[in-house]
């Protein structure tokens, strides 16, 4: 009963029955003392009454024998008439004093109190007669009725009185030892009760203490391994009292941590070996404020899942960058590689223009010097010239030839900077990954650029050379037909190979030019076809890193995200029992885990 009850109803009750128990027994003194008083007082109303009326009536008898004795003594005398009115109001109370002592029922048995009483009215017969004989003047007659009748009376009524006095002291006693008796028991009785009572009550105070400190025992070793981390302390008090809920809701909040905390470990340890597509199994135990720990390993899951599928999208790219720049590096390495080819054909072609350029300047000087000498070396000279204008053709096919390599080598290098501009392009899309491919590709597109720009100034200088061939074979022409119109313009002529010979060495210089421009372009081609190479190696390690993310991408095991829409917060469960959803996370979310 005591299980099942409220603790205040059970508080209340123990103190109820220590207070009932003691009004009990203090009530139970109260009649047991008021039962006492009233046996005393009836001791006190007849057995002490009796006693005293015994004593009293002795005592009036006494006195009236005296006053009669005096009578009889002198009944003529003053004193006698006295002592005769003395005698008659000292015997009229005595009738009283008997009617009273017959009406308290002292006795059980009434012998000894009607044989004192008839003794009494034996002597109180006697005393008129004998004091009327006195008074008559029959005074011996008075004296022999008191020797003969008055006293052996007074003896019976002296002798009764004794014997109803002891009676009734022995009846006194007896009640007062019944009563003393009687106080004994009720005090034991109190004392046993008293005990017993206390006994009782203790024994209640602690079935209730017991009651209490039990569960509450349980619940405070329970929540001390609570501050432990320790949730499988059993609680096993049930009642349908506040102690009972208050266990209940203990053991409830056990089994619903414990499942959390459990449901949460196999959540973080799957997305710890890379399950990204785990469900939670005890989504019922996210309540009140743990539904926000559920909302967050939520949260979690999908901003990893993002950031991870994100990374194997840019690792894809990446690939596909990589590969792009690598076929790309290899058409670049490719085309720098004939660009080297080409350029080291002009080199030998410029080299035997600047032979040419040499000797024609030889020939000029030696024609000048042999016009100096003689005239008649003319024709000597037209052949020479004539060998200088075919040494000018051939330099100007040459220098065609150059320009036309040089036109080559500008289509290379634009075909370079398209190259170039495209792997920066892929590299960009690549993004932190290319970053150092974009700056391969800019230095390749620099170096593509000044490819451009050697050619472009090359091919400035070779058709300033071929224009300044041009001239010199037309002042050769000029000069053959003079020689061969006059001798006499043989001056003119010295002159104009003096003019040959000038602008021969200008031509050998512009050759010299041509030459170190070639040479120039030769070490742009080399360096890019170096960057090439480079550029085709990092591609391909980045191709090779760009497998191993993906590798390690395919151990994880993603979430569909965009398959399953947007969603609301798990429900969150407040104290009232209602179910709240207004929190969401980022605004968006899904309605299981």
């Amino acid at each position: 009963m005591l299980k099942n009850m409220k603790v205040k109803m059970s508080l209340i009750m123990g103190f109820s029955v220590t207070v009932l128990v003691s009004i009990i027994i203090v009530v139970v003194s109260l009649v047991i003392m008021n039962i006492q008083s009233s046996s005393y007082q009836g001791i006190i109303d007849t057995e002490v009454r009796a006693s005293d009326l015994v004593r009293t009536c002795r005592l009036q008898v006494n006195m009236t024998a005296r006053y009669l004795r005096d009578v009889v003594l002198d009944p003529q005398g003053e004193s006698g008439q006295q002592s005769a009115t003395k005698t008659t109001d000292s015997l009229s109370p005595l009738s009283d004093y008997i009617t009273e002592l017959r009406s308290l029922n002292v006795l059980s048995d009434s012998t000894l109190i009607d044989d004192y009483i008839s003794a009494v009215q034996v002597w109180g017969e006697a005393v008129p007669n004998i004091m009327n004989t006195a008074l008559g003047g029959d005074q011996e007659e008075a004296i022999r009725m008191v020797q003969e009748e008055c006293t052996p009376a007074l003896t019976k009524v002296d002798d009764a009185a004794s014997a109803l006095q002891t009676a009734i002291t022995a009846e006194q006693d007896s009640i007062v030892k019944r009563q003393e008796n009687l106080v004994t028991i009720s005090i034991v009785a109190i004392i046993a009760a008293l005990i017993l009572g206390t006994v009782l009550v203790m024994l209640l105070e602690l079935r209730i203490i017991r009651s209490i400190t039990g569960p509450v025992e349980e619940v405070r070793t329970a929540l001390i391994g609570y501050s432990e981390g320790k949730l499988d302390l059993p609680v096993h008090f049930e009642s349908k009292n506040e102690l009972g809920d208050m266990c209940h809701a203990l053991r409830t909040s056990q089994t619903v941590l414990s499942n959390v905390i459990n449901d949460t470990n196999r959540l973080l340890e799957a997305m710890a070996d890379g399950d990204f597509d785990v469900r939670t199994n005890a989504e019922e135990s996210y309540v009140g404020a743990l539904s926000g720990l559920l909302k967050s390993i939520r949260g979690i899951n999908r901003s990893l899942s993002v950031a991870l599928t994100q990374i194997q999208s840019s690792a894809d790219q990446v690939s596909s960058g990589a590969d792009q720049v690598s076929n790309s590096a290899q058409t670049l390495a490719q085309g720098a590689t004939e660009q080297a080819s080409a350029v080291e054909e002009l080199s030998a072609t410029i080299t035997e223009i600047a032979q040419g350029a040499e000797e024609g300047v030889t020939l000029a000087r030696d024609s000048s010097q042999l016009s100096n000498d003689a005239s008649a070396q003319i024709t000597v000279c037209s052949d020479l010239m004539q060998g200088t204008v075919g040494a000018m053709n051939d330099i100007k096919a040459a220098a065609e030839e150059v320009g036309t390599i040089i036109d080559s080598i500008s289509q290379i290098a634009f075909q370079t900077n398209i190259l170039a501009l495209n792997a920066a392009v892929e590299a960009a899309r690549a993004g932190v990954a290319g970053k150092g491919f974009a700056v391969v590709a800019d230095e390749v597109r620099v170096l593509a650029s000044k490819s451009d720009e050697a050619s472009n100034a090359t091919k400035e200088r070779i058709e300033h050379a071929i224009s300044a061939v041009q001239k010199g074979s037309e002042y050769v022409a000029e000069v053959s037909a003079a020689l061969d119109k006059t001798v006499g313009m043989v001056n003119g002529a010295v002159a104009k190979m003096g003019d040959v010979a000038d602008t021969t060495e200008h031509q050998a210089e512009s050759i010299e030019q041509i030459r170190e421009g070639i040479s120039q372009i030769s070490a742009v081609v080399q360096s890019n076809s170096a960057t090439s190479e480079e550029s085709a190696a990092a591609s391909e390690q980045l191709s090779s890193q760009a497998q191993i993310m993906n590798q390690l991408m395919s151990k994880f095991r993603m979430r569909d995200y965009s398959a399953e829409g947007p969603m609301v917060t798990a429900p969150v469960h407040t104290n009232s029992g209602s179910v709240s959803s207004s929190d969401s996370f980022n605004g968006a979310g899904y309605d299981k885990y």
